[in-house]
């Protein structure tokens, strides 16, 4: 049944998300793992990098909607915005069934989960699996801060499995900026940048996210004007946007868990 399901839902997908062209400034070498870092345009980025995706890859995407029990909590405040709801009661209904469609999905392209707490290594560890097993991984790593109309700005964290797979293999990975249009069927992929032993500590990890970031917008910007999806709605902001402003955004990464288990907590309470 799962892989009915699946399957099924990978036809309908392709059915909603047309073919797109992938136009390389560099194609990688054949056979060897690399990064892609794409733009996410909400729902958009994910789905086309599993459904069509030149080579095989394992996506990032955050653990708490890959986990059965946080999972719905998580589509209910990330996915659907849903403290800024009027009927906040029907979108957490919502969410339940939205998570129980949603995870096999993941799961069946071989989500890594990621993590923003001490579990990251777990991350790091899945991913440099992946890496030294020959499959590249594509990883989404905007962050609230809007940069330009079309891309946010970049975290700088996930630069650091360069440095581990240089540590596990003594090879440079390379970090291809990549940039997803759907209203145009367009999957552009840029000169890769080249990870050095020298990028060590946050700071350098996050100008070497700088300058994947500004490749991503100059692939961007040689396109015609086009509808662009911005990474988080106005819903987020206006319901989780402190989150950002206040550097609280653990604490918001921790909300799906922190419910449940005070939900844990009352069912022991009450029993």
């Amino acid at each position: 049944m799962g892989k009915l399901y699946t399957g099924f839902m990978r036809i309908l997908a392709k059915c909603i998300f047309r073919k797109p062209e992938f136009i390389y400034e560099e194609p990688p070498t054949k056979g060897e793992p690399v990064v892609y870092t794409a733009n996410h345009s909400q729902a958009d980025g994910p789905v086309i990098t599993s459904l069509y995706f030149p080579q095989p890859l394992r996506p990032w995407s955050i653990a708490q909607v890959l986990n059965k029990e946080t999972a719905a909590n998580f589509i209910y405040h990330d996915e659907f915005a849903g403290e800024n709801k009027k009927y906040k009661w029907f979108w957490r209904l919502l969410s339940h069934p939205a998570a129980a469609l949603l995870r096999p999905l993941l799961h069946a392209v071989g989500c890594i989960p990621v993590y923003h707490d001490r579990r990251v290594s777990q991350t790091f560890d899945e991913s440099l699996k992946a890496l030294t097993d020959g499959t590249s991984l594509v990883i989404f790593p905007e962050c609230p801060e809007k940069f330009t109309e079309h891309i946010n700005d970049f975290y700088g964290g996930f630069v650091k499995i360069g440095d581990l797979y240089y540590k596990k293999t003594g090879k440079l990975l390379k970090f291809y900026p990549t940039y997803i249009v759907k209203s145009l069927r367009k999957v552009l992929v840029g000169k890769p940048i080249e990870y050095s032993p020298d990028v060590r500590g946050s700071h350098s990890r996050k100008q070497f996210a700088d300058a994947l970031r500004d490749r991503t917008e100059a692939l961007a910007n040689t396109l015609p004007s086009h509808k662009v999806l911005p990474f988080l709605t106005k819903e987020w902001y206006n319901a989780y946007g402190h989150y950002w402003t206040e550097n609280r955004m653990l604490e918001y990464w921790r909300l799906s868990e922190v419910e449940l288990e005070s939900r844990k907590i009352r069912k022991k309470s009450n029993a």
